[in-house]
């Protein structure tokens, strides 16, 4: 099963450029960090510097294309999962995935 997605996991853009995603809430907790749900990936951002005349640099989230929970749900949204991946707003659109879950205590399907 793979590993629940917390506030202290590792996201990045297809540049490298951390997402920067901020828990709702925290209700529920591994090591003391908030678990990640969908809307908290859809409201992420991302720093990214890399454009050129052509493309326009990574700054948010398109879309959550796969890695969440169907078991797990806090407060009506569903878990995110380190299976997540999804395309971000840079143009043309680009892939996002996780590099680290962060921890290996929760796992979901």
């Amino acid at each position: 099963m793979p590993a629940v997605l917390t506030a202290a996991s590792t996201l990045v853009c297809p540049h490298g450029f951390p997402m920067l995603a901020t828990p709702g809430a925290a209700l529920v907790t591994v090591d003391g960090d908030a678990v990640l749900v969908g809307a908290d990936l859809l409201n992420a951002t991302f720093a990214c510097t890399v454009a050129t005349p052509e493309t326009k640099p990574c700054t948010k989230v398109g879309s959550i294309d796969a890695g969440l929970s169907g078991t797990l749900w806090i407060r009506d949204e569903q878990a995110a999962l380190a299976t997540a991946l999804g395309t971000t707003d840079g143009v043309p659109p680009t892939p996002w995935h996780v590099t680290s879950a962060g921890q290996t205590k929760l796992e979901a399907t």
